[in-house]
């Protein structure tokens, strides 16, 4: 082995980007007085080759980079084991994936890089994809841990917001209806003890209206917890009759429904799913979109269900640091994570003055 690596300048890891470029991540100087034999221009150009190639690449004395297919098992090598090289680059690769490119640079008018140098180089490279693969895995957790921390407070704060929307309801409508139920039969009670027959029998009727109206509003609470069509007919029935109460809610806003019902019921928690999301966009659409027209549609593929919820109204930045508008329920991070948990894809695609559609994609494995 030679000993040109104790000689080298300085190294630079190259990362890829989404585009396929390569970008400086970081430099390592082995002394800062030293000058490099090879131009930065060049190094990110020798960076760039390895990335697209896949393979170990050497630039020259003539800064020409040249590929090299050097495989230290075989005996006769395709370059002449006596090339030098100023600087060689190698990919980063960690599970089949190019993330980048390890680049090393020799010390101007000193001992080059030779073709042995080769192995000891690619080992390091596979060190440095193993380090990087893990940096950004474990990135990743801390994100995703982020995430769920997120959606833990939303979760809790949904739950309150959610009981205090029903005390409230109860207390407001259906409290006050028993309330005056209890009344009513106290003052039926005081008309017949002075055969005020007639009377008591007006008073009956308006009770008789009164529980009815009182037993409509629980069956909506009742509803907004749990619809009852959703267990007992599906999911196409329970949209339709949520986007029939919704258009009768929000009279100012155009809502079409197409639903199609599968030859077989999917699985209840994949119905659950699926409602739910359309639930939330509906109740952002009116919240947050100013919009006029709404398309929900819901369709059933052989291994697929989809769902699509559109609006015309004012969009979003979907990149935006923080999306998850207060007081929306669980919000678009709570969509995505309860598709995510059951195996689904959700797709949110908005820009500012151009509405919202959320796409929703299932797996279709039916209920036994």
């Amino acid at each position: 082995m030679v000993g040109s690596f104790e000689q080298a300048c300085c190294s630079g890891i190259f990362l890829k980007r989404a585009d396929g470029t390569v970008e400086l991540a970081k430099r390592f100087a082995a002394n800062s007085a030293s000058v490099q034999a090879v131009p930065p221009a060049v190094l990110q150009a020798a960076a760039q080759r390895a990335v697209n190639s896949g393979v170990i690449v050497g630039v020259g004395h003539d800064e020409q980079i040249a590929i090299l297919d050097y495989d230290p098992e075989e005996v006769h090598q395709p370059q002449d084991r006596s090339a030098t090289f100023q600087a060689l680059g190698v990919p980063l690769i960690s599970h089949d994936a190019i993330m980048g490119a390890l680049v090393m640079s020799a010390v101007l008018n000193e001992q080059p890089f030779a073709m042995p140098d080769l192995n000891l180089l690619a080992a390091f490279a596979r060190q440095m994809a193993a380090f990087i693969e893990n940096a950004r895995l474990y990135k990743v957790v801390q994100e995703r841990e982020v995430r769920l921390a997120e959606l833990v407070r939303q979760l809790v704060s949904a739950q309150e917001g959610e009981r205090q929307r029903i005390a409230r309801e109860l207390h407001d409508e259906t409290g006050q209806k028993l309330t005056a139920l209890a009344m009513g039969l106290a003052a039926i009670e005081a008309r017949l003890g002075s055969d005020d027959l007639a009377g008591a029998k007006q008073l009956v009727h308006d009770l008789r209206d009164l529980s009815n109206q009182a037993i409509a509003e629980l069956r909506n609470v009742m509803s907004d917890l749990r619809p009852a069509l959703l267990d007992d007919l599906g999911l196409a029935p329970a949209l339709r009759s949520y986007v029939q109460q919704y258009a009768a809610r929000y009279p100012e806003m155009h809502v079409t429904l197409s639903a199609d019902r599968p030859s077989q019921r999917l699985l209840p928690e994949y119905e659950t799913v699926l409602f739910r999301v359309a639930q939330e966009a509906l109740t952002n659409v009116a919240r947050h979109a100013h919009a006029t027209e709404i398309s929900v549609l819901l369709t059933h593929l052989p291994d697929l269900a989809r769902l699509e919820v559109s609006d015309n109204g004012i969009g979003f930045d979907p990149l935006a640091p923080d999306r998850s508008v207060a007081g929306s329920g669980l919000g678009l991070v709570g969509m995505q994570e309860r598709v995510t948990l059951v195996g689904g894809t959700c797709r949110i695609e908005s820009a500012p003055g151009a509405g919202t559609r959320v796409v929703v994609e299932l797996p279709v494995i039916p209920d036994a």
